[in-house]
């Protein structure tokens, strides 16, 4: 039904042997909690990171989605810096797995929702619809409502009201990272509860089109 699948060929970047001496001192610098330094290595590599994600996932939605969950899981583990011996080659196969997984997902949400349209008869009306609009929005703000109350602030400024992460990192009076982290956090937990909630399937894509 799909078709044949997309040949994606990557191409393998130029990539050192070992890290420089700058890089190995900015890695011990992250690996013990600077947020300069990882800022700065945020900085460097971001381009990197974005081009690569976009290549394979066509989308600067997602490619951004990338962008951030690959800089929020470095932060998480930090501690784990240290090891690294070859940073650029790191990034590149975390990139490239994450930008994978997620153009797998997506094939899978589609056949799913192939599938479904064509074994099932949908004749939802518009109360049908109203209903299951309305019992995602109050799962929603329930969900919200457990938040964190600075995790919850930057996910209703960036998801509900538009605002980027700069002019949230300066309305909060806070770093660009401690935003992303906020809010990645954020997503991840509003998805796990969706899912969990095992809502009607219509419910559940009006939440992952949201």
């Amino acid at each position: 039904m799909f078709g044949p699948k997309p040949n994606i060929r990557i191409q393998m970047p130029v990539i050192p042997t070992e890290a420089t001496h700058k890089e190995k001192q900015l890695l011990l610098k992250i690996a013990a909690g600077d947020e300069p330094a990882f800022n700065e290595l945020y900085n460097r590599f971001r381009h990197k990171v974005y081009t690569l994600a976009h290549s394979i996932l066509k989308e600067d939605a997602d490619a951004e989605d990338v962008l951030v969950s690959i800089f929020a899981r470095f932060w998480d583990d930090r501690n784990k810096a240290v090891e690294i011996t070859n940073i650029n080659a790191y990034l590149y196969t975390m990139t490239k797995n994450m930008a994978l997984n997620m153009l797998k997902q997506q094939k899978n949400i589609e056949k799913h929702i192939v599938n479904y349209a064509s074994t099932q008869e949908l004749q939802c009306n518009y109360t049908e619809h109203a209903i299951a609009f309305k019992e995602t929005e109050n799962f929603l703000l329930q969900i919200l409502n457990t938040l964190p109350p600075q995790q919850r602030r930057i996910f209703e400024l960036a998801k509900l009201e538009g605002h980027s992460r700069k002019e949230i990192a300066d309305l909060l009076h806070i770093s660009e990272n401690t935003v992303r982290n906020h809010l990645l956090a954020a997503t991840n937990t509003l998805k796990d509860q969706f899912l969990n909630k095992k809502l009607h399937f219509l419910t559940f894509l009006v939440w992952y089109l949201f």
